[in-house]
């Protein structure tokens, strides 16, 4: 009683599958249950992810690249260093005729907290929102 437990030993970090990836970013047709298509991570994915109309995905990584993929295809369209892991979720608004998406930047969150995965040492704790505006 009185102790953090989650049903999972985080102490370390686990074994790599034998494609390297911990996660991936995964497009499923809701109709059918089948991927669309998928892009593989070497981290766990714990941000959000956001669909604009103009069918962009955008979502955030550990080591704190904000990413944005074509929501057809999952090619990468653009990336941007925030400084700091994103576990949060991108949301997107409009201010007089014009779209912006804002992230949370600042990392966290289980796998961070209790895995002690090294390649996440030197990622800076930080805490920012950063804000895009969409063309």
């Amino acid at each position: 009683q009185g102790v953090f437990w989650a049903g999972i030993d985080l102490t370390q970090p686990p074994a790599l599958p034998k494609d390297g990836n911990l996660g991936y970013l995964k497009a499923v047709d809701p109709l059918t249950g089948k991927a669309k298509w998928q892009v593989p991570s070497d981290m766990p994915r714990w941000a959000g992810t956001l669909t604009t109309a103009g069918g962009v995905v955008f979502t955030g990584n550990l080591y704190g690249e904000f990413q944005a993929f074509d929501a057809s295809t999952g090619k990468k369209l653009w990336s941007f260093q925030t400084g700091s892991g994103i576990i949060g979720q991108p949301i997107t608004w409009s201010s007089k005729g014009k779209q912006y998406v804002s992230i949370l930047s600042g990392t966290g969150g289980a796998y961070v907290i209790y895995s002690g995965d090294p390649r996440l040492a030197g990622v800076p704790k930080g805490g920012s929102v950063w804000t895009f505006a969409l063309q």
